[in-house]
């Protein structure tokens, strides 16, 4: 298992590297000349000499390679430089935003997590029933459906025409629901289709009719036997569905006005802040191979057929 940590740890080191290197020269290799720009947002005089200035102050006549490394050593220190409109640190601008970002997240997906399993529980111990057939055409609909689309309309019902929420977005629990709806439902709809498939699946063997022949209930069947092993396959793709989760945050923090780390990210691409979109896009990709690790790693300990091979392999 040590050799397992080791070796991810070394590939989520080795990816790391590899997403901050393509956000840092796409991000620098964009079309539009960067210090005009910068100088119009903050009202400078936009003469070329100026502009030359303001881009030889911010280092961005420098090699692309010579400003990645200079890049790169501030962020081993965990400083990623200040925000070209703030003025401010970005990690401290980052931090700020943090925490409703997660709360909006956390709360999508457990929403997430509760729906999918009531969702596959319920249509795979009737498979072909009324409910089945309904949950599974509304299911495709709402994998489907774009999460912006769903979040205007929830927005345009909820908030403009029946007035329940408020249009304009806080950081309270009222204010929590419908952004955490719009993320949610689209994946605790596909994820609610792999938990019915594969619980159809695990009905199916022998091992489940041997305990069903012994009489015992439904209930401890599925429970105990059923349930656990229909989702541990699913344990991977949950744990990445977090950082799609925060990703999928971009474009529904915007709609309803979410104070968070995509809606401040939504901003900086906007206004070219190449520190704050390199920042987001490392802290997002830490995310993502941070959580597929944590994910991986409590699935080998939960399966023993992959505990068994992560030895073997260790010991190789």
């Amino acid at each position: 298992m040590l050799k397992l940590i080791v070796r991810r740890l070394a590939w989520l080191a080795f990816t790391l590297l590899g997403v901050s290197f393509l956000c840092f020269c796409l991000s620098h290799l964009s079309p539009g000349e960067t210090g005009d720009m910068l100088l119009r947002q903050s009202g400078g005089v936009t003469s070329s000499e100026s502009a030359q200035r303001f881009r030889q102050s911010l280092g961005l006549d420098d090699p692309l390679l010579v400003r990645y490394g200079r890049w790169l050593s501030h962020a081993a220190r965990l400083d990623f430089g200040e925000s070209f409109a703030t003025g401010e640190p970005v990690g401290r601008e980052m931090l700020r935003r943090l925490p409703a970002t997660l709360k909006l997240t956390v709360a999508a997906f457990s929403l997430m997590l509760v729906l999918s399993l009531v969702i596959g529980v319920t249509s795979g111990l009737r498979p072909g029933g009324i409910f089945d057939h309904a949950t599974r055409m509304v299911c495709t609909i709402l994998v489907a459906l774009p999460n912006y689309w769903l979040g205007m309309l929830l927005l345009f019902l909820f908030a403009v025409h029946w007035k329940v929420f408020s249009v304009v977005g806080g950081t309270g629990l009222k204010d929590l629901v419908l952004p955490a709806i719009t993320l949610a439902l689209g994946m605790s709809a596909f994820y609610g289709r792999m938990v019915r498939e594969r619980l159809l699946e695990v009905m199916s063997q022998d091992y489940i009719r041997t305990a069903q022949a012994k009489g015992l209930p439904l209930g401890v069947v599925l429970y105990r036997h059923a349930l656990l092993n229909a989702i541990i396959p699913l344990l991977n793709l949950w744990g990445m569905s977090f950082g799609f989760l925060l990703g999928g945050s971009l474009l529904v923090e915007t709609i309803f006005s979410w104070p968070g780390v995509a809606s401040f990210a939504v901003q900086a691409v906007l206004s070219r802040d190449y520190p704050v979109t390199q920042c987001y896009v490392v802290f997002m990709a830490v995310i993502f191979t941070g959580s597929n690790l944590v994910v991986d790693l409590l699935q080998t300990l939960a399966d023993p057929k992959l505990r068994r091979r992560a030895v073997q392999e260790g010991g190789a």
